[in-house]
């Protein structure tokens, strides 16, 4: 099975630009799989959910990232039933999805490289099957399919909220495969330096600004790749600092972050999606090394692509079309997130598992305990002295500063930062910046204009 996408263009001009966008499976014939691909169609659209069954579409269309997910997982799972003989029509949960595909993922059996897969990835392919089996009941393509649900409740993040969260009541399978409570790794100060150094050195500078943006901001790498030339503002006098009075090293600046955003796709602009905005700070530092990067290094790229094309108008459209902040510099052309995860992992890694994601969780534990560190008295004993007072201060933090920086919806995934703080008491993440660092990496002087 082989998720693909069409030529937008061509199906557009066709008269299906509505369904365009959206990823269809072939079969291994090769053919049009027209069953799941018209699930993922209904998906979608929202005409489908495993919460309205039809009655009603979606009030939220689902982002493309996640159709995408979906169709991955779908196809996963079809593969398997074709291999495995498992007719569609008349399989049910308990004997096929639950005692064999999802055994088969946990001991390795279906898998690429023969190695248990994790419960996370189970579990997402599980379900993707059982609402495909739910959707096929649901428009006759098989009888019914069912399976036991029980109630469950998780704590969504609320600053302005009396209690800091709110409660919503989810629906999860019976049969779920248990998850160990995530614990992080971090990598050290001197660990994150080598690594940043090197992603510098061996992929150019505006790869190794994407990554140290990820680093700084707790921005998505899709969110990184999405950012426009003036995501900060073109000129310094408007941009707003959100703590003018300390000192420079510590000073803030707002910015508006709605391309490639997680949540609901209000539509496209230039191959972006639209999605919620959300206002976020970033190191003044960062802000102005930004601004020294798109004054030269970018412009010096963005000359390069308009150059390729001889056609005065074709060149005039290359200026218009040129909004992205991070442009290659071999090329001019914009910088994706696939260039920027594999230029991640071409720096000297500290250990295996550092990823973009991970540069997430790194900005929140820096974060975290820099700021649980206001709460600690000279001569208090430190943090092991004020476990209670450090443990609200903690909550404070994720609820008021990290969630909302993250755009994390949920408690729990935003509460592990907290886990990962309490291992460490008594041991401070040092913050990135520092001047040998800055001289040695970072070209931090500003062109005259």
């Amino acid at each position: 099975m082989k998720v693909c996408y069409s030529d937008i263009g061509v199906t557009t001009k066709a008269g299906f630009g509505k369904v365009a966008h959206l990823p269809f499976i072939l079969d291994s014939r090769p053919g049009y799989h027209r069953l799941a691909s018209q699930y993922l169609i209904d998906r979608g659209l929202g005409v489908w959910s495993p919460e309205t069954r039809g009655k009603g579409r979606r009030s939220n269309p689902l982002s493309r990232q996640t159709v995408k997910n979906y169709a991955h997982w779908l196809a996963n799972f079809l593969e398997w039933a074709e291999v495995r003989d498992v007719p569609l029509a008349t399989c049910n949960y308990a004997d096929h999805l639950q005692d064999r595909y999802q055994s088969e993922m946990l001991s390795g059996i279906w898998s690429r490289n023969r190695a248990a897969l994790t419960p996370v990835t189970v579990n997402l392919r599980v379900q993707q099957a059982c609402d495909f089996l739910t959707w096929m009941h649901d428009k006759g393509h098989r009888g019914p399919f069912e399976f036991l649900t029980e109630s469950a409740r998780f704590k969504a993040g609320g600053a302005t909220s009396a209690v800091g969260f709110r409660a919503i009541k989810v629906e999860r399978r019976i049969g779920k495969v248990r998850q160990n409570k995530r614990r992080l790794r971090m990598p050290t100060e001197d660990e994150v330096r080598t690594w940043l150094k090197s992603v510098y050195e061996n992929s150019g500078y505006s790869l190794g600004l994407a990554c140290e943006t990820i680093l700084l901001t707790g921005l998505r790498i899709e969110e990184v790749a999405s950012l426009r030339v003036d995501s900060v503002p073109i000129d310094m006098g408007d941009w707003h600092l959100s703590n003018a009075d300390a000192p420079k090293s510590e000073q803030q600046v707002l910015i508006d972050v709605k391309y490639g955003t997680k949540g609901p796709d209000y539509g496209e602009d230039n191959g972006d999606k639209i999605g919620p905005v959300r206002t976020i700070h970033i190191p003044l530092l960062l802000a102005e090394k930004v601004d020294s990067f798109r004054l030269n290094r970018r412009n010096l790229a963005l000359r390069k692509w308009i150059n390729q094309s001889p056609d005065p108008r074709e060149r005039k459209s290359r200026i218009g079309r040129a909004v992205h902040l991070f442009l290659n510099e071999s090329t001019g052309g914009r910088v994706t997130s696939d260039n920027i995860y594999r230029a991640w992992k071409n720096g000297a890694l500290p250990f295996d598992g550092w990823s973009p994601h991970l540069g997430r969780d790194w900005w929140a534990c820096t974060t975290l305990l820099n700021e649980m560190d206001r709460y600690v008295k000279p001569g208090s004993g430190g943090r092991q002295a004020q476990p209670q007072l450090l443990e609200a201060a903690g909550l404070t933090i994720i609820r008021l500063r990290i969630q909302p920086q993250l755009g994390h919806r949920s408690e729990s995934t935003s509460l592990i930062y907290l886990r990962w703080a309490q291992d460490r008491f008594g041991t401070a993440l040092p913050i990135l910046y520092d001047e040998a660092f800055e001289n040695a990496v970072i070209q931090r002087s500003r062109p005259s204009r």
